[in-house]
C-alpha cells in the first residue's frame, strides 16, 4: 500500500489552515500555498506564495478518467449556466 507524507493546499483560508493544522498534527509535510500575506505559523507548515515547480523528470499522467470527468464537469456546467 502506498503512503503519503507531503501535501500541498491551495489556499490559505479558514479551510485551507485547517486541513494544514489537522494534517501537520497527523505528521505529514505540509506546504500551503497562500499568494496574499497572512498571519498563520505552525510546526510543519511551510507557507508559500506560490505552487512549487513540479519535477520535470517525472512527467504527469493523464488517466483516462480523469479525462472523462472533465469532459463531464464542463457539460454540467453548460447545462447549468448554458
Amino acid at each position: 500500500m502506498a503512503t503519503c507524507d507531503t501535501l500541498l493546499i491551495m489556499g490559505g483560508g479558514v479551510m485551507g489552515q485547517g486541513m494544514a493544522r489537522l494534517f501537520s498534527k497527523a505528521g505529514m509535510r505540509v506546504t500551503l500555498v497562500e499568494p496574499r500575506d497572512i498571519a498563520f505559523a505552525h510546526p510543519g507548515v511551510v507557507v508559500a506564495r506560490d505552487a512549487p515547480a513540479v519535477h520535470a523528470a517525472r512527467p504527469a499522467v493523464q488517466h483516462p478518467l480523469s479525462t472523462a470527468l472533465s469532459a463531464l464537469t464542463v457539460s454540467a456546467l453548460l447545462a447549468v449556466f448554458g
